[in-house]
């Protein structure tokens, strides 16, 4: 039989109509197939259940063997023996005496009668070693100290205007321009170098006063060894 559509109220792509298994929509010109289920087909035969299968074997539970406790207490090893020796006291060392300390001395020589310009050895009774502070001349001279003779007598040559060589045996020189005492500051350290050793302290005199002469010389130290 015909299908009888409605022909009023319809809406575009909105207004439906069913029939049966069947639902068309309205497109505003016509009626269109939205959906027509197909025939579901009868359900079929069940399929066949497997059997179960057999269960799986069980391993027996494993034990280990457990060792039997020990009777035995191990040694203990005897205390060692004593550190070193401890030694006995020490003697009491002695007091030293109280020292004094020494005071500065002077000590004088004079040469022969010199020419001008001339040179002579001197030597004056001194210490093995000292602290020269001070040298004096009685007129104008050019004084020379020494550690030894060998080492003045190396010197001899050297000109007033040279200066000395390092380690050459000379502890100090001084010129003066008449009487004069001279400072020597730093003080130097003097020392006698002979072998033995003495006191002597070798000295050499250049006479520049003039005219012939002697020269006294007088030196202010201050002993350190005995």
């Amino acid at each position: 039989m015909a299908i009888e559509f409605p022909s009023s109220g319809l809406t575009p792509d909105v207004t439906t109509y069913s029939y049966g298994t069947a639902t068309w929509i309205w497109n505003g010109s016509a009626w269109k197939l939205v959906s027509q289920p197909g025939y579901t087909g009868s359900a079929g035969s069940t399929g066949f259940t497997g059997s179960s299968g057999s269960l799986g074997y069980t391993g027996s539970a494993g034990a280990g063997y457990t060792g039997s406790a020990s009777t035995v207490v191990g040694y203990t090893g005897s205390q060692g023996p004593a550190g070193g020796y401890t030694g006995s006291k020490g003697d009491t060392g002695y007091v030293g005496s109280g020292g004094s300390l020494n005071t500065r001395t002077t000590v004088s020589g004079t040469t022969s009668s010199l020419a001008n310009n001339a040179a002579g050895n001197l030597s004056i009774t001194g210490f093995k070693t000292y602290h020269l502070l001070k040298i004096q001349t009685s007129a104008a001279a050019w004084v020379t100290i020494y550690t030894d003779s060998t080492n003045r007598s190396s010197d001899s040559g050297r000109a007033q205007t040279t200066d000395p060589l390092p380690g050459s045996g000379v502890i100090a020189e001084v010129i003066t321009s008449g009487s004069q005492t001279i400072l020597i500051t730093p003080s130097t350290l003097g020392f006698n170098n002979e072998d033995p050793v003495t006191t002597n302290i070798p000295i050499k005199v250049v006479n520049l006063s003039g005219g012939t002469t002697t020269i006294t010389v007088t030196l202010t130290l201050l002993e350190l060894e005995i």
